[in-house]
């Protein structure tokens, strides 16, 4: 198996070697996943759910994104919860208004 990448940034990622069959740690850039380093840390370390570390990764409020999806601040509120678990179409709704593909989204 080959999978070779080139560091860049900042992000964590694997890198197999098929002749070793040694599996290398390397820092890059946010190219496997398009998820930034900070946001996978506040989710993963932190619990916050992915669309609020979106949202304020890009520095959008609450009622700036509901304006976006027309529909209300609460209802944001309420995708923001942990354990929150909303359908698959309002998934794809809320990564559009970000200007994010649903796969970054669900991290």
């Amino acid at each position: 198996m080959v999978s070779k990448q080139q560091p860049i940034g900042n992000e964590l990622s694997m890198a197999a070697s098929s002749s070793t069959g040694s599996v290398h740690c390397s820092k890059l850039k946010t190219l496997t996943t398009g998820i930034p380093q900070e946001m996978v840390e506040a989710h993963v370390l932190d619990g916050t759910p992915m669309i609020r570390a979106w949202r304020e990764h890009l520095g959008i409020t609450q009622a700036e994104l509901a304006q976006r999806m027309n529909i209300t601040q609460a209802a944001i509120a309420k995708f923001e919860k942990p354990g929150a678990r909303p359908r698959r179409t309002t998934l794809n709704q809320i990564a559009a208004a970000l200007g994010i593909t649903p796969a970054q989204l669900a991290g």
